[in-house]
């Protein structure tokens, strides 16, 4: 199951003080999608676990937390859209630590969870403008960890969902070339065919031809 309870924090960015639902614990049961966007219960904590300050709209998963470069944050949050939304308030938590931090790894997390919010709520464009902003960063981290195959995987999903079906097989490629095992063979060979059939649907992990064999 799933537990949850309230604490308060102070916004790093304005002093504001509010309360936050916080996860207290959390489970996980069955395959993942192709992107690793985990199964229920841990899938529905998506809303839970971000935060966003109600007076200046600064985002994070403890909005006590400041940014290392603290000095940019003010003039970041206040160019960043109020975000509207779940999806919107991944989005600015990603361009913040991005635009302070020079942090790609977790700006990718932010986009991506900024692409699975837009997905609950239907809303495809904006699915697509994130996962295209995660592509981005992912592109970064391979430049100084270019044979992490789960990493390339995730990759070529991401690209595949936002329908840059060439950049997913590129990715595709690049996996095949590699030393693997026989999970990311299979998995590869299944985003294979998607991506070369331009099929931009969410895909689980199970699907996958003799991924359990």
């Amino acid at each position: 199951m799933t537990t949850m309870f309230p604490m308060s924090e102070i916004c790093a960015n304005c002093g504001a003080v509010d309360t936050y639902q916080q996860l207290g614990s959390t489970n996980c049961f069955g395959w993942s999608d192709l992107d690793l966007r985990p199964a229920e219960m841990q899938r529905s904590t998506i809303g839970v676990v971000m935060h966003m300050c109600k007076e200046c709209g600064y985002a994070w998963y403890d909005v006590s937390e400041a940014p290392k470069n603290k000095v940019m944050l003010a003039g970041i949050v206040s160019s960043l859209p109020r975000a509207k939304d779940l999806s919107d308030t991944y989005f600015n938590a990603g361009m913040i630590r991005l635009l302070a931090d020079d942090d790609h790894e977790s700006a990718f997390n932010c986009f991506l969870n900024a692409a699975w919010a837009a997905d609950d709520a239907g809303d495809a464009a904006k699915a697509v403008k994130a996962r295209c902003k995660a592509l981005v960063q992912v592109h970064t981290l391979l430049k100084t960890d270019g044979e992490n195959a789960d990493l390339m995987l995730m990759a070529a999903d991401i690209a595949r969902r936002a329908g840059e079906f060439v950049i997913a097989l590129e990715y595709i490629e690049k996996i095949e070339k590699c030393e693997t095992d026989d999970i990311h063979r299979k998995l590869a060979a299944f985003e294979r065919k998607l991506a070369g059939d331009e099929d931009d649907k969410c895909h689980n992990i199970s699907e996958a031809p003799g991924i359990d064999e």
